[in-house]
């Protein structure tokens, strides 16, 4: 049976997740909406409003980002299961790519869009940058979700093979 402890950082570790992955996911839903509705041809509304959705959205995927990491460290702790192993390196990962986007991406398309130079090939370059650091970030997410259901399940360290 389950420790408090146990069940209380495994509500943490599904809670985190889904708000990391569905954080994500609806801002890339609300950042295309906001073009579609609002064209650049006929609004600066979406040009302006999408620096801010992306700059709120870090904070969230920070904060939903450590606390699965310190779900999954506890729970590597109580037990070390191939799947807790891969749900670290998925989190991990996907950390990186947070920070990667947080402290180097959004920087730097923020000077370029403040020095009025959104259409430049630099500005493009790192608009692109940036859609893979996120792609990348919400599959380690998503592939974090589907080990999931093993890590729950797991509560017993494996021995290695002979």
């Amino acid at each position: 049976m389950f420790s408090k402890v146990q069940s209380i950082f495994r509500i943490v570790l599904v809670v985190g997740l889904a708000v990391w992955f569905g954080g994500l996911v609806q801002l890339l839903m609300d950042v295309t909406t906001l073009f579609r509705a609002f064209p650049k041809d006929v609004s600066d509304v979406a040009v302006q409003a999408a620096p801010e959705l992306f700059h709120q959205s870090q904070w969230v995927q920070a904060i939903a980002g450590l606390m699965t990491l310190a779900s999954v460290v506890v729970m590597r702790i109580f037990a070390c299961s191939r799947g807790r192993k891969w749900l670290m390196r998925c989190v991990v990962g996907a950390l990186v790519m947070s920070a990667t986007s947080t402290l180097w991406v959004t920087p730097k398309i923020d000077a370029l869009r403040e020095s009025d130079q959104r259409g430049s090939p630099s500005f493009r370059y790192w608009h692109g940058v940036s859609n893979m650091v996120y792609l990348a970030q919400l599959t380690l997410v998503g592939v974090s979700l589907v080990l999931l259901p093993n890590v729950l399940r797991v509560d017993t360290c494996e021995l290695p093979r002979p």
